[in-house]
């Protein structure tokens, strides 16, 4: 009987198809190291090859014996559990990626593109429900922007009530902002709002709970 038919004989007795494969390889590799060691002994490579394969015994038996080692049923249930860690640990690393990436945007001060930043202010705002971080002044095309961030405070539980968002006017509450942009994530968000440059140079920014923050851009250095 000629080795490859040896091997097949085993391999189909095992109803967990993805070890045969294994199966065949390891088999094939004991039968060539004792045909090696015979061709040591001086006895020719197919005809070691032939008493080889007969001190193998009988591949119906041998494989039989094999499929009870390689229970299909535990097999496909290792299968099944190894499919599973992948579905879970899949999410979960991308899951991680985004979770990562929103910390990075809120933790970064934030500027907008194409724009040259003409003052770093770092102003940092407390309400209930937002720890909100001033940024930079920038100006483009003849337009000044308030780049911000903002970080939620998850401690706050009122319902109903949840927004970072505020109104720029000047010293007689005129209002001063055009329009603005807001991108928000899990923890929290960034943006900007555009706004017209007041004469004093002083920005009122009025949040949604009525907090007042005032900023002379007269101090950081603008004129």
């Amino acid at each position: 009987m000629k080795r490859e038919e040896f091997l097949q004989l085993i391999t189909k007795q095992i109803q967990y198809v993805f070890d045969r494969k294994d199966i065949e390889e390891e088999l094939n590799q004991h039968i060539e190291d004792s045909i090696l060691d015979m061709v040591d002994d001086g006895i020719q490579y197919l005809e070691a090859e032939k008493i080889a394969i007969q001190q193998m015994g009988n591949p119906v038996e041998i494989g039989k014996q094999l499929n009870k080692e390689h229970h299909p049923l535990v097999g496909y249930l290792l299968l099944l559990s190894k499919i599973v860690i992948c579905l879970l640990i899949i999410p979960m690393i991308l899951i991680g990626i985004i979770l990562v990436r929103d910390m990075y945007y809120v933790f970064t001060p934030t500027t907008v593109s194409g724009a040259e930043t003409i003052l770093k202010i770092h102003e940092q705002v407390d309400i209930p429900t937002h720890r909100i971080m001033i940024d930079n002044l920038c100006y483009k095309d003849d337009t000044y922007y308030l780049t911000y961030r903002s970080l939620k405070n998850f401690g706050y539980s009122r319902t109903g009530w949840d927004t970072d968002s505020f109104d720029i006017v000047d010293v007689t509450g005129e209002f001063l902002m055009g329009s603005s942009f807001r991108d928000s994530n899990l923890f929290g968000g960034a943006g900007y709002a555009i706004f017209k440059m007041p004469e004093d140079r002083v920005l009122y920014l009025r949040f949604q709970n009525e907090k007042l923050v005032v900023i002379d851009l007269l101090e950081y250095g603008y004129e």
